[in-house]
Parts: structure tokens; sequence; C-alpha cells
């Protein structure tokens, strides 16, 4: 039997806490006239989705939100300068300018109906400590842009609670305890997305559509589980698998499902991001008998190590972040990103879908102090030694003239 393996990038086309005061916006109901790419933007966020999932572990299931990470990240990037804004830019494979728009304008445009709603929601939980002083145009841009709702509170030991129940509410309780441990006493600002995503199907599956089949897992075992059999018009075609696209209700949004030709580590390595969308987007008069398992699931990964290596590594450097437009600190500490916190969470079946997403940008202050920096680069000839380090004693000792 074929292995079936579905790709879940995103379904999203591409309430105050008790013990909290009420959010405070900066700016609201500010009119936006730049002209995005829409395009553009969209190959942008399936791009960098695509980035995050080939150098994920898929070797066990994953779930990512593109929408939702690329939100986070987004509001943290209007406080960032220099080759720090240009790494994240360059990851988000777009200009913070036109990211924000974009964003902005989608949000805007979400329409919900008792068949399907995607709700989206930002928060920017700020420690109201006397050194810490968060910029105000920095504030105004997020809550523009992205309707950020702005908690200013005493970090404590109940902060990470508040954020979770924050987290909750806006995701219809699926998003639980997305922090684990409170908030340590070097942060500075928590920036957070969370969303939900409902839906039914357009044609609602009918009991006789639900049997029993097998499922051949990665390791090849066998497990049999209700599938959902239905006859779809949307025929997916790429170099390296076949699918198909399965429309919610009214045509909002749809559910794609993709069959590697080979195995699924190959075709996650080779799937291209324009070829993708184009598809999507393709009409052919290919009829589709498809059956996909029903199923749920769970995800949750830390991105630093990620995004570090697609290259955002000066964000959660201690030294080179640079996040000048974020807040003032004192003299000799810099701000940068600790980690990136992701959790998603998913459930398909003869009914619809239901899902919810959140991340957080943990922000914190180097509590060492900030020396100067200076890079070398060996790359011509060199001395070298070994040493005991209590002693100076040379163990080694070397010329680098030529590689043999």
């Amino acid at each position: 039997m074929k292995k079936l393996s579905l790709i879940l990038l995103s379904l999203f086309c591409f309430p105050t806490c008790s013990s909290v005061a009420q959010p405070t916006h900066v700016s609201e109901n500010i009119s936006t006239n730049e002209i995005v790419d829409n395009n553009a933007q969209n190959l942008a966020i399936m791009n960098f989705g695509l980035d995050i999932l080939k150098n994920s572990d898929i070797t066990k299931n994953v779930l990512i939100s593109p929408s939702s990470i690329v939100s986070a990240i987004g509001m943290t990037a209007n406080g960032a300068e220099e080759e720090t804004l240009a790494q994240i830019e360059n990851v988000l494979g777009t200009d913070i300018a036109s990211l924000n728009e974009f964003l902005y304008h989608y949000k805007s445009s979400l329409l919900n109906t008792d068949k399907f709603e995607l709700h989206m929601a930002n928060s920017i939980w700020i420690n109201e400590a006397p050194n810490i002083n968060v910029l105000e145009s920095f504030l105004k841009t997020n809550t523009k842009y992205y309707d950020s709702s702005i908690y200013k509170i005493p970090f404590d030991e109940q902060t990470h609670n508040l954020i979770n129940q924050w987290v909750s509410d806006n995701t219809k309780e699926r998003i639980e305890n997305i922090l684990s441990a409170p908030v340590p006493k070097e942060a500075i600002m928590y920036l957070v997305n969370a969303l939900s995503f409902d839906a039914e199907w357009q044609n609602i599956y009918e009991e006789f559509d639900i049997h029993q089949a097998e499922f051949t897992t990665l390791n090849n075992e066998k497990q049999t589980i209700d599938f959902i059999s239905s006859k779809e018009t949307h025929y997916i075609e790429l170099e390296n698998g076949i699918g198909f696209k399965k429309p919610y209700a009214d045509n909002k949004y749809s559910f794609v499902a993709v069959l590697p030709n080979n195995n699924i580590m190959d075709f996650i390595e080779n799937l291209d991001s324009e070829a993708l969308i184009n598809s999507l987007d393709e009409e052919n008069n290919m009829i589709v008998y498809a059956q996909m398992p029903k199923f749920s699931a769970d995800y949750k990964v830390n991105l630093k190590e990620i995004l570090s290596s697609i290259g955002m590594q000066h964000a959660f450097d201690e030294v080179l972040a640079d996040f000048d437009k974020l807040a003032s600190v004192p003299e000799n500490t810099n701000i940068f990103i600790n980690d990136i916190a992701h959790q998603t969470t998913i459930t398909v079946d003869e009914k619809g879908t239901e899902a919810g997403a959140a991340t957080v940008v943990m922000m914190f202050t180097t509590a060492a102090v900030i020396f100067d920096f200076v890079e070398i680069n060996l790359n011509k000839p060199f001395f070298y030694m070994i040493i005991d380090n209590e002693f100076n004693v040379p163990i080694f000792m070397g010329i680098l003239n030529t590689i043999q």
C-alpha cells in the first residue's frame, strides 16, 4: 500500500486576563495607503514556511503555522535595525514595511460566518521595570499594523500564567500552556500571536463515506483507522507528487493534501514554493476520488535553532543583536531574542477542521557587560598554538601556509 503523507504548513490562506489591566492601544484605526504586491508576500510566506519545514525533524509529525510565526516576528522586526533587521528581512523574504502592510490588510479582510472562522490576535507584554523604556514609535507601529494589545505589568512568577491564559482565550482553549515555566528576570518583553481556525467542509461527509482502512506509517507500520472518501474537482500535480485541494464552506478556505511519488523526506527537500502556489490556481478537468484519514496532531517547537540555521543569527546573539528601535536599556546591556516558542494543534474529521496556533517571541536583556567585538577570518597564512591554560606552556606551535 502506498504511504499517505499529509503536508500541513498552514490552513490559513495565505479577552483580557482577569488580573491584568485592560490592554493599552497606543494608536487605533489608522488607515494605510501603501500598495502591496500580494503575490510577492504570499510567495515570501510560503517560502518561509517551507524553509522551517525543511529544517525540522520530519521523521515525526510536524505542524506549523507560517501565518502565526510571521506575525510574531513581524511585530518584533519593527524594533530591529542594521544587520539584525537585514537578516530578519532576508529570512522572511520581504522588507518589514511591505510585510506590515500586507498583514494589516489581510487581517482587516477576514470575514467570519457560522460555517468558518479565522481569528487572529496579537499582544505585547512589557515588563514594567524602571530601567526599561519601550519606545512609543515601536508600540504605535505595532498597534497600527497588527492591532496589538499592549500589557504593561511587573514580570513575576505568575506572568507566564497570564500569557498562557491570553493565548488560551484566543485559541478557543486549544493552546493551553505554550509557556511551561515562569518568565525569567532577564525578560523585558514577550510578543505573542494567537490564532484559531474553524471550518465546515463545503460538502459534509455522510456516514457511508466513512470506512476503516490501513495507513502505512513512515516506519512501514500498519494502522487501521477511519478514512473519509469524497470526489474532488481540483487535482494537483507536482514534479514529485500528486494531490488535491478540498474546499471548506463558501470556498473561502481549502485543505490541500499531496501524496509524494517517493518518500516524504525527498518530497519536502525538493518542494518548490512557486510550483506549489501555481498548482493551487491551475484549472484542470481531472476528477479526484480522494480518501484521507481522520486525524489529530499536536506540535510544539522552539524556533531559535531553526531560524538561526536559515540566516537569522544576529537577532538571537546577546552581543550582535540590534533592537535599538524597540526600547532603550541601561548602558552596557543589550536586547536580544532569547527564543521563539511555537505550538499548534489540528483535528480533521468528517465535519471539517478545528485548529489553533500560537507564537511567543521572548525578548531578554543581557545581564553581563557588552564588549566591543571584532571578526577574525583565518583565510590566509596564520600562526597557531595548543597551550596549557593553567601555565601557558606551548604544547604545539605552528604556522599554516597551505591546506594539505
